[in-house]
Formats: structure tokens, sequence, C-alpha cells
């Protein structure tokens, strides 16, 4: 009696056994690592909003002495006095999709032009490369981008946000482009969601905030002059103005403003009322492994 066929048949099915079991035990590995990493991310974001809150509340307790740091220098002073950026573009600092999504491109071509500078700056020589050899990519993906966020509204809609992150595009290249600037990429590019939003306009939220925008968001209007005008938004002047703004654009090499522009910019220094949820991000390194969570506060 010839055993081989038998033989080969029991190997076979111990082969497909074991690799069977080796997937099995892989996927349970990669679901309890994301697990256990994800748990991390979030005990340490909660440890930030927590170290945020402190810091705060010892800001405003902590008394100011009249003769403390009195041997400092007028440029030590002022350089103490202009507050650190923060890591994250708030909320009230960001571009607002919402217009382009109720009106065409052509009513609103300001705006959809800085959405496209906003593309080029950041995105462009690191992503587009990669994904198309077409020119003038950042338009296409703009154009792609405004349908699919149309596609989760039907006719005037009830809801006060957008849901950027679902953003579905016919175009699989796109998505996947898209998908990697929403994430950014630290060190390479910032995450896309820094610098926009798409919520129903109230207020001062039609305007991009300039107080406490970032440097980076900053970079999108006003290109080299970004670092002068946050320090100017938060020097001891009286008010910043339009025509501030225009020379400080010209003595750093900044591009020349049009009056179109500040119809999108909040120059205003009185702070508006804190917005009910601050976004954190932490990082895991050896995972590469981002999380980004809005925390609100009890009141």
């Amino acid at each position: 009696m010839n055993v081989m066929p038998l033989i080969l048949s029991v190997l076979l099915i111990l082969t497909f056994g074991f690799y069977s079991w080796v997937e099995n035990e892989a996927a349970v590995y990669r679901i309890n690592k994301t697990f256990a990493t994800q748990t991390k991310l979030s005990r340490n974001l909660l440890k930030s909003y927590e170290e945020h809150n402190y810091e705060t509340i010892k800001a405003a307790k902590q008394p100011k002495s009249p003769h403390q740091n009195s041997s400092e220098t007028p440029k030590e002073k002022k350089a103490k006095e202009i507050p650190k950026p923060p890591s994250i573009n708030p909320d009230c600092a960001r571009l607002n999709l919402w217009p382009l999504l109720y009106a065409d491109k052509k009513e609103l071509p300001f705006l959809y032009e800085q959405l496209a500078q906003l593309l080029r700056l950041y995105y462009k020589k690191p992503l587009f490369s990669f994904f198309s050899e077409k020119s003038n990519l950042e338009y296409l993906l703009l154009d792609a981008w405004l349908a699919a966020l149309k596609k989760q509204i039907d006719g005037p809609s009830k809801e006060d946000e957008i849901v950027l992150e679902k953003a579905a595009f016919s175009d699989r290249s796109l998505q996947i482009l898209y998908y990697n600037m929403l994430r950014g990429s630290k060190g390479k590019y910032p995450p896309l969601l820094d610098f926009i939003k798409a919520v129903h306009p109230s207020d001062r939220e039609e305007k991009v905030c300039l107080l406490h925008a970032t440097p980076d968001m900053l970079a999108i209007f006003f290109g080299s002059a970004a670092k002068a005008v946050y320090d100017e938004m938060h020097s001891e002047t009286l008010a910043v103005t339009e025509e501030r703004i225009e020379e400080l654009c010209r003595a750093h090499h900044g591009p020349l403003i049009s009056k179109e522009l500040f119809s999108l910019l909040n120059l205003s220094r009185f702070k508006h009322p804190t917005p009910p949820g601050m976004t954190f991000l932490e990082e895991d390194e050896p995972t590469k492994t981002s999380l980004r969570k809005k925390i609100y506060a009890d009141h």
C-alpha cells in the first residue's frame, strides 16, 4: 500500500493548521499591542489636559511682584512676554470650509484660493509628487474634497459640523493622499486637521482669529512674515491694524496683501469665549501611532 499520499495529506493539514495558528497569534498580538498603545496615549492625553488646567490655575493665582525680574533687559522682557505658540492650532484660528459647501467656488474665489495655498505650502513638496504627476494637483484635490464633503449634506443641513475624516473620494489615489494629509507626519508635514474645519459659522467663527493662530497657520497668509505678525499680535501695542500687517509683510519680504484677505481674518485682541473643548495630540514613537482627541471640560 502506498502511504505517501496519506503522509503528504497529513503534512499538508498540519502545515495549514500551523499557519492558521501563527496568523491567529499574530492577529491577537497586533490587537493587544494596538489596545495597549491606545490606552497609553489616552492616559497621556488626560495627563496633558490636567497639566494644562493646573498651569492655567497656577498662572491665574500667582501674584506678580513689582520688583520681580527688574534686572532683565527690555529685549529679554519682550521675549518673555510673547507666549509660546500652542502645539495645535486652535479651532478659532482655522479656515472654515462651510461656506464653500453651500456656494460655488466662483462665488468665494478668495477662500477657495487660500485653501489651495494651504495645500501647496505644506503638502505639495512632501506628498503630491508621490501620488500624481499632474500639474495643479491642489485644485484637483480641493474640488474632489469639496465634492466628497457635500455628499454628507442633503440640501440645507441642520448639522453644525461636517465630519472631515469621513470624506469619501471617488478616486482611490486621492483618498489615500487625503488620509496622509489628515494624519500628518512628524517632522515632514503637519496634520491638515490643524488648519481647517467645517462648522456652521456664527459671529467670529466666520473669520480666522489671528490672536490664537500658530505661526504655521499665519504662514498660509503672510509667508515669511508669519513670525513677525505673531509677535505683533502678542505685543503691547494698542491695536493691530491692516496697515501695520502690510508694513510687516513688506519689511519681512512677505506676500502682497489684498483687501480680500482681511475679510477672512479677525485682527481683534479681545479674547472670545473659550471653546467648550480643547484638542490634544499624543504620539508613540516606537509604533508610529498618534492619537488626537477633543476633551470637553465639565462645567
